[in-house]
């Protein structure tokens, strides 16, 4: 099935009610991390992990672990694995602070990785052959990570690579968020989350989610 013939309303209040609120529940400051993926754009990839029956979920780009807390509450009953590379000055220091110290013991069934994306997410593939996965690239970036998500559906086992912050129509064959006809519904359908991302306000239709399958 294509990305935009899936009917997500029928996986977001199950979605929403999984995530429930980060006020005062959160492994960062009691809020959702700024600069993370919208909750409609995760809505997204739980009804793709839904429609393929997935087993495993790897992220690679973990920052302040936003994205991660998602995956926290939503696929704890399949394997996640989340990757950091820690390219930023200060990412190992809010890697120990926040995703070693707070984030982990919240969901203590994430694997954490630091290590490189395009190095470990086809070591998690080729490990797991015989399991439906799902991937999530926020890091590397640009043509990295395009080159990563297309290497990835090269495995048989790979039900879909998707890549967070491309330029809107930057992949006119791909599902893209901001391109996406039905954007407007797809937001409305995490209303009650919304207002929760730090960066709703400015950034109300996301900062777009690629998904190749």
């Amino acid at each position: 099935m294509k990305v935009e013939n899936i009917n997500f309303s029928q996986y977001s209040e199950e979605y929403c009610n999984k995530i429930g609120t980060f006020k005062n529940n959160s492994h960062y400051k009691n809020i959702y991390p700024p600069h993370s993926i919208h909750f409609f754009e995760g809505l997204v990839l739980y009804s793709l992990a839904k429609e393929n029956n997935i087993d495993i979920f790897i992220e690679s780009g973990v920052r302040l672990g936003g994205s991660t807390s998602i995956w926290g509450r939503v696929f704890n009953d399949i394997e996640v694995y989340s990757v950091e590379k820690h390219i930023h000055a200060n990412s190992k220091s809010l890697w120990d602070e926040h995703i070693i110290k707070h984030l982990a013991p919240m969901y203590p069934f994430i694997n954490l990785i630091e290590g490189d994306g395009i190095i470990e997410i086809p070591k998690i593939i080729e490990n797991n052959p015989s399991k439906k996965i799902g991937i999530l690239i926020d890091g590397p970036k640009d043509n990295q990570a395009i080159n990563l998500a297309k290497k990835c559906l090269t495995y048989d086992n790979v039900s879909f690579a998707s890549v967070h912050d491309l330029p809107a129509g930057s992949q006119p064959k791909s599902f893209q968020t901001l391109t996406y006809p039905g954007i407007d519904e797809l937001v409305k359908l995490t209303n009650n989350l919304n207002i929760e991302h730090p960066g709703f306000q400015s950034y109300p239709q996301g900062y777009n989610l690629t998904v190749f399958t």
